[in-house]
This record gives C-alpha cells, structure tokens and sequence, in this order.
C-alpha cells in the first residue's frame, strides 16, 4: 500500500513530482482562508464570511493529503 501511495507521490507533471504541487495548493488554500478571514475582520465582504469555516476544512483536506503524500517518500 505504501509503495503505491509513493508512485502516486512520485508521479512526474511537467517534470515535478505530484507531492509538490499539492504543497503549493496547500499553501495558496491556507493563504486563501486566511484572506477571507482577514477581509471579513476588516468588514470587506466581497466574500462571505461563512466561507471561512468552509475553506479551513477543505484547506485542511488539502494538507492531509499532501502530508501523506510526502511522508510515504520516507516511509
């Protein structure tokens, strides 16, 4: 199981592997959470404020899978 966790980790897209594109999803979904957050706190609501709970746990989504993305390399 953990060796096909690691080719999916390990899958080339344009010659970078798959588990560094889900870190940069992760970091632009956080910064994006963080955004909205922010925006709502300074009373900019273009967006929603009820979105922010809604990102954090896709953002956190996001992070698991990259987590067990890169820690399969390892393992």
């Amino acid at each position: 199981m953990i060796d096909q966790i690691r080719e999916i980790a390990l899958f080339s897209i344009a010659g970078q592997p798959l588990v560094l594109y889900f870190g940069i999803l992760t970091f632009l979904s956080f910064a994006f959470t963080a955004f909205i957050g922010h925006a709502s706190a300074k009373e900019r609501q273009w967006i929603d404020f009820k979105w922010h709970p809604r990102m954090v746990v896709v953002s956190f989504a996001i992070a698991l899978v990259h987590v067990t993305l890169a820690l399969s390399i390892y393992i």
